[in-house]
């Protein structure tokens, strides 16, 4: 398995294809543990000097099958056009337009429970990506995605998580929800969440009430249930590294190459 350690916007210019991008500058452990899978070997793509951090956070978590690092990354992307892709990125006008000629797109927010109470987008599908890897037979992988988050950063793990299990056409927003809240407005869209469920239905009755000055009794009492974590996952579509032909681009294995 690729690791792609590299920033957002680096990895969506040119990637390795089949890779997993988890920036290392952001929240990298929480959500490498999320969408790696712990059984399979890690091969890390990105700055040299940072495999050894990478390392040392990936164990932290029981990712203990980092086995090498690519020597010169972008050598290889430049040298072998072959093994490289770019990630399709739209923005809050391209999607749109592309809502309203694609019928049957596939949007998933991947934001937490906590953020989605704002709002979705229409007919988005809200999985979180820590749910995400096993989900992935309840979606279509031949039919257009796109993936959103808050700003940007999981959204695009996520699609590279998807391209990685074999989906063929797969896009994320620039910006995220906030950028389509500023352009449409959270109010709506936040409308539209709740009418999908039956508690956001009650929860409009309510705020209707108090619109109307009338009072409001919600009884019952709530049941938070956390749903486990799902560390059994399949990954389909990704290519081994030998079968990549990357074999000579990569360094010795990462235990001799970080300690000596």
């Amino acid at each position: 398995m690729l690791l792609d350690t590299r920033e957002p916007v680096d990895f969506a210019a040119a990637h390795l294809r089949g890779a997993i991008n988890v920036g290392l500058q952001g929240r990298f452990a929480e959500w490498a543990g999320e969408v790696l899978d712990p059984g399979r070997d890690i091969v890390l793509v990105g700055d040299p000097t940072t495999a050894l951090e990478s390392r040392v956070r990936l164990a932290r978590i029981g990712f203990d099958r980092v086995v090498g690092y690519l020597i010169e990354p972008g050598q290889l992307l430049i040298g072998r056009p072959d093994l490289v892709e770019a990630s399709s990125r739209v923005t809050v006008v391209e999607l749109a337009e592309l809502i309203g000629v694609q019928a049957d797109i596939q949007l998933v927010d991947v934001r937490n429970p906590g953020e989605t109470v704002e709002g979705t987008l229409p007919a988005a599908r809200a999985v979180p990506l820590a749910e995400l890897v096993g989900s992935l037979d309840e979606f279509d992988p031949e039919t257009p995605t796109v993936v959103y988050c808050a700003g940007g950063y999981r959204s695009l793990v996520a699609s590279s998580v998807l391209r990685h299990a074999g989906f063929t056409d797969v896009s994320d927003l620039l910006g995220g929800y906030g950028a389509w809240a500023g352009r449409h407005g959270h109010k709506a869209a936040r409308r539209h969440h709740l009418k999908t469920t039956s508690s956001g239905r009650r929860a409009i009755a309510v705020e209707r009430l108090h619109e109307l000055g009338q009072p409001a009794f919600v009884g019952g009492e709530h049941v938070v249930r956390q749903l486990p974590y799902l560390i059994e996952r399949t990954h389909g579509g990704g290519e081994g590294v030998q079968g990549q032909g990357l074999a000579d681009h990569l360094a010795v294995p990462l235990h001799v190459a970080l300690d000596d």
